[in-house]
């Protein structure tokens, strides 16, 4: 099916218009049924989900989705995937760019 190395998962976290957003890419190989995933999310993360196509990657045969979760989940992501959908942990990329709580002096 493929050769090289295996597509990694994605999880990013970043500032958005001064929100945290939480996006994943990367789970077309792993054939995950979107809607169960991000209605699962929904539940299990207790705030927004959505799912995006990424039109400048996609194709009319394999089309590259986008899910947006409101807040920073990298871990509790992680964890899901690790655990409900199998998925080995060293296919799996965090990176979270929210940062943490400035100090005050």
């Amino acid at each position: 099916m493929f050769k090289g190395d295996v597509p990694t998962v994605e999880i990013l976290a970043q500032k958005t218009m001064n929100k945290k957003q939480t996006t994943i890419t990367g789970l077309e190989l792993y054939m995950i049924d979107y809607d169960e995933l991000c209605s699962y999310l929904q539940h299990k993360c207790a705030s927004s989900v959505a799912i995006a196509e990424i039109e400048h990657l996609s194709t009319v045969k394999n089309q590259k989705f986008v899910i947006k979760i409101q807040g920073a989940q990298c871990s509790l992501l992680k964890e899901i995937l690790m655990e409900k959908y199998a998925i080995p942990q060293k296919y799996i990329n965090t990176k979270d760019l929210c940062g943490g709580k400035k100090k005050k002096n």
